[in-house]
């Protein structure tokens, strides 16, 4: 059963997912299997880019439940809850630091959510990968169809 890697649309505070329909009708990818992942992996995890149509209040479709959804990673931040129950909590950084500090880069994600959330004590700061690290990826993209030079 293990873990769950999946992408969406759009996810809400509690780690349930869209990755069908938007607001508008207007259709997404769709599930591909993707509420299969999110009922029986025991964990799943969740990467999307930040912006405030992506991490909403309230999704307009619900492809999965976030029971299982323990963490939802993003190019800014990553945000972690327990299984089962509760709300997205800001638990790592994801480097450079924008403005070189930890609160401006914590403002800049909140303004690209729109919900709250708590953001953990302690903080950590999720490296950039290096460039060794990067030709590591793109040896899995070498047409650069996923991975951009960003």
């Amino acid at each position: 059963r293990g873990l769950g890697a999946l992408g969406a649309g759009q996810v809400d505070a509690h780690g349930r997912f869209n990755s069908t329909r938007l607001a508008n009708g207007t259709l997404l990818v769709g599930s591909g299997g993707a509420n299969d992942v999110a009922c029986l992996a025991e964990e799943v995890v969740i990467t999307l880019p930040a912006g405030r149509h992506r991490l909403v209040e309230t999704l307009p479709y619900v492809t999965g439940p976030g029971e299982r959804v323990t963490a939802v990673v993003t190019d800014l931040g990553v945000f972690e809850k327990p299984r089962g129950a509760g709300r997205l909590r800001l638990t790592r950084l994801v480097g450079p630091l924008l403005g070189g500090q930890e609160e401006t880069h914590v403002r800049e994600l909140a303004a690209r959510t729109e919900f709250s959330f708590e953001v953990a004590p302690a903080l950590q700061l999720l490296p950039t990968p290096s460039p060794a690290e990067l030709g590591r990826l793109r040896l899995h993209d070498p047409e650069r169809a996923f991975l951009r030079d960003e």
